[in-house]
């Protein structure tokens, strides 16, 4: 699923990675960039999933909500319902 994140993200310079959010083996992390917010979910400590976002907050329901899918994907509701 694409590669993890890097030093720059759209040739924009990112701040250091920050964890935000863990849930069963999920873990998400944010990084700021001049315009905006990357986010990336790693799963069992490899990297999984990103995107991006417009704010600090939105990434971190971006992540959240993904997290939930990938649960809700794997049979794993009820952990999926309790965030």
């Amino acid at each position: 699923m694409g590669k993890p994140m890097e030093e720059t993200y759209m040739d924009a310079p990112l701040t250091s990675r920050k964890f935000v959010f863990e849930k069963e083996q999920f873990k998400g992390y944010i990084s700021e960039y001049d315009f905006g917010w990357v986010w990336e979910i790693e799963k069992d400590d490899e990297y999984y999933h990103k995107g991006a976002a417009l704010s600090e907050p939105t990434s971190i329901r971006n992540i959240k909500s993904m997290i939930n899918v990938f649960l809700r994907l794997s049979g794993n509701d009820e952990a999926a319902d309790s965030a």
